[in-house]
């Protein structure tokens, strides 16, 4: 089959679905498919345009050899809605007006939402075509921005929700991210194909450190409680720095922050307000470096804000910190907490936002360092075997093959 992955991140932005595709593509390459991908000019996350490209209507690179055309986004570094809006809308009118003139016809379309727009693209891709179509939802629109309060007007709520459904149904097979997004979608559009696409490792490509390296990055004798990925809305960080202020006196007990986003400025005023020696944030790393930082951490917080949203979310920074064995404190309630603290027992858990309760686990940990190295053993076990992403993209690759052959097969009938 000829295959185009439509996303608007792609590498080298060092985004969650960004990984996931690539991964995916180079699984779809070793099984004789063809691959090529639609996607934006990299500025995840800061909506700030990578050093090396100049903003065009149209270019075409090859990553890992897969044709990648990039589209024209607008792109501002800016925090208000209406300039995120003006990016997903451009990017969504660019990639439809390249995608029907400038690359070859695909048998199957895979389309990574969000942003919700789009799965517009990808339903007007399908039907120019004539194509089968696969909607990959990573995050559920507009159910995030109303419990997240970005989202208030009850006509855009309206017109949004009937969106969301529209695009459902659009679809000839629906990938969700999580149990959680494949039950709400399967209860909205029960007769269409769904599998579950969750979040996994690559161990292909994961980066593991040599002697030299692990000698350089040696551990000290300090409690190192790391963070990294996205500092936003979402992740609620200043459950760390206030936890951070709570130990500024055990001497034992460092904090590390290793990653960019809207909020770090925010999170970073208020460990400087509290005058933190104990914090520090280098910003952002590249993905290649990551596991550098990730061996000077002894255990590394994962936390998202108490709203029922969440209930079904798995961060991907459980993975990348399994891969290198080192633990987890999960301030997640819902499907993760469910899998990684009860099921597996791989993990530590603290109530989201709950500064108190992550001072008290933390504290448990530090002195307990034997139990920790356990976990984190036990994590890397866990992911290597349930959460294998040469796996995970077999059974997707096998789940879009089936659903192409029946469409196929209803439209050879109805002829």
């Amino acid at each position: 089959m000829r295959i185009l992955l439509l996303t608007q991140y792609y590498l080298p932005e060092n985004a969650p679905g960004a990984h996931r595709l690539s991964s995916l593509a180079q699984s779809l390459l070793n099984q004789g498919h063809e691959v090529e991908v639609l996607t934006s000019f990299p500025n995840y996350p800061n909506q700030e345009l990578f050093d090396g490209y100049k903003l065009k209507w149209h270019t075409v690179e090859d990553i890992k050899g897969v044709k990648v055309n990039r589209c024209y986004t607008f792109i501002k570094k800016s925090r208000s809605l209406f300039s995120r809006a003006l990016g997903f809308v451009s990017f969504q009118t660019s990639s439809a007006i390249i995608g029907a003139t400038k690359i070859e016809k695909p048998d199957l379309i895979i389309c990574l939402s969000p942003p919700i727009f789009l799965g517009v693209t990808g339903v007007l891709l399908k039907w120019w075509y004539k194509s089968t179509m696969i909607l990959n939802v990573a995050d559920l629109w507009p159910e995030s921005g109303i419990k997240l309060g970005v989202i208030k007007n009850k006509v855009i709520i309206k017109a949004l929700e009937y969106l969301e459904v529209f695009l459902y149904r659009k679809s000839d097979g629906v990938a969700g991210q999580t149990q959680g997004i494949v039950k709400h979608i399967n209860n909205k559009i029960p007769k269409t194909p769904i599998t579950w696409f969750k979040n996994g490792v690559d161990f292909s490509t994961l980066k593991t450190l040599t002697n030299q390296e692990l000698t350089e990055t040696e551990k000290t004798n300090e409690f190192v409680v790391g963070y990294t990925g996205l500092v936003g809305y979402a992740q609620g960080l200043e459950v760390l720095v206030e936890a951070a202020n709570l130990l500024a006196e055990n001497k034992n007990i460092k904090f590390l922050v290793v990653g960019d986003g809207p909020k770090l400025e925010e999170v970073k005023a208020l460990a400087n307000k509290y005058q933190l020696t104990n914090m520090e944030f280098t910003g952002n790393v590249p993905k290649s470096e990551m596991p550098k930082y990730l061996n000077k951490m002894d255990i590394t917080v994962v936390p998202l804000k108490k709203n029922e949203l969440f209930l079904g979310a798995i961060p991907s920074k459980i993975f990348d910190s399994f891969a290198n064995k080192v633990p987890v404190i999960l301030g997640v309630s819902g499907e993760a907490k469910e899998l990684f603290c009860d099921t597996y027992n791989c993990a530590y858990y603290f109530e989201p936002e709950n500064v108190t309760k992550l001072v008290e686990v933390l504290l448990a940990c530090s002195n307990n360092i034997s139990d920790v190295k356990m976990k984190g053993e036990h994590g890397f076990q866990v992911i290597s075997t349930d959460f294998n992403r040469e796996k995970i993209n077999n059974d997707i690759i096998y789940f879009i093959e089936n659903v192409f052959i029946t469409k196929l097969e209803l439209s050879l009938l109805t002829k």
